[in-house]
């Protein structure tokens, strides 16, 4: 189902309630003002690419003008993705996207993940405490993708155990159908 319509039309009120804006106002290109230090000439004049331009350029460009399912975060929901949805079918005239996905934010200790707070951990951080990579994504992907993820090393530590059991057992029931077959 396309959510963009096919007709142009003006939108007199607010597509999203209580937000004061709509579907029909985006911006694809900022005229540059005095000071900018990021900016192209172009036939529209001076200026660079609005930023939520971006995501339907790298997913267009690598996985082509439909694609069965976009994600992001539901920060992202109002505005972002309708700018991404927008951009990549008037281009194309095709629908985006067959699903979106919007997973809730990460969590560390209970309180919101945001460098400011300063509890930002980077990959290579669980890397360095002895954790894989197949680790972190089964603790990303363990939970409901829209509710809120609560990190703690201790999470980690039991979703990991998780994963080894059961790769564990697929190794030992290989191990048996081998033996069976002989």
């Amino acid at each position: 189902m396309r959510k963009w319509p096919r007709k142009k039309r003006r939108f007199h009120l607010d597509t999203y309630p209580g937000t004061p804006w709509n579907r029909g106002d985006f911006i694809l290109w900022h005229g540059c003002k005095k000071g900018d230090s990021v900016c192209w000439d172009a036939e529209i004049g001076r200026g660079r690419p609005a930023w939520n331009i971006q995501d339907a350029a790298v997913v267009t460009r690598h996985l082509g003008f439909a694609i069965d399912v976009a994600c992001g975060g539901v920060d992202n929901l109002v505005r972002h993705h309708d700018y991404t949805l927008a951009v990549a079918e008037a281009v194309s005239g095709k629908a985006f996207a067959r699903y979106w996905l919007h997973g809730a934010h990460l969590f560390v200790d209970g309180k919101k993940m945001s460098k400011s707070r300063g509890n930002v951990y980077y990959p290579a951080d669980l890397l360095a405490k002895g954790f894989r990579n197949d680790h972190v994504r089964f603790f990303l992907i363990y939970g409901q993708y829209r509710e809120k993820l609560n990190f703690t090393w201790k999470k980690l530590a039991e979703t990991s155990r998780k994963l080894d059991a059961f790769k564990a057992m697929v190794k030992d029931l290989e191990k048996a159908e081998s033996v069976n077959s002989s």
